[in-house]
């Protein structure tokens, strides 16, 4: 089972915990995650509630709501070593991440050198004086 699989079936478990009816979980939804509240429909059971949650909704977000709103009922099942094993966040350090905003960075750096470059040719004299265009308007 991977991190993500595990990390879900936690939140399952804490959910069911937590939030004993389906009332009490749609009431849950609608108050903090109204988005994913109003998809549910009639002929849904629990489960499928859950499982539109979970895909709409990042876990480390879901357990913070869940740890600030029933802290009582978090405590009564997990104690505080445990919360923080519970959900581990990979996001902070995913190199991806960190690699795609490097790269950005570095576009945006290139680009604004290559453009004070070129607009440094156009003027010659002072590469910060932007050129202006003489006899653009015909006369009458």
């Amino acid at each position: 089972m991977d991190k993500q699989q595990q990390r879900r079936t936690n939140i399952r478990r804490l959910l069911s915990s937590v939030l004993r009816s389906d009332a009490e979980f749609e009431a849950f939804c609608l108050d903090y995650f109204p988005l994913t509240g109003k998809q549910f429909s009639a002929g849904m059971d629990r489960q499928q509630k859950i499982n539109l949650l979970l895909q709409n909704t990042e876990s480390d977000v879901l357990l913070a709501v869940l740890k600030k709103n029933f802290p009582r009922e978090i405590n009564e099942h997990l104690n505080a070593r445990e919360i923080d094993e519970f959900i581990q966040r990979p996001y902070l350090f995913n190199k991806s991440l960190w690699i795609g905003i490097v790269i950005g960075i570095m576009f945006t750096i290139l680009t604004s050198l290559l453009l004070t470059f070129v607009r440094g040719k156009q003027t010659r004299d002072d590469p910060w004086k932007v050129p202006v265009m003489h006899n653009v308007l015909p006369k009458n």
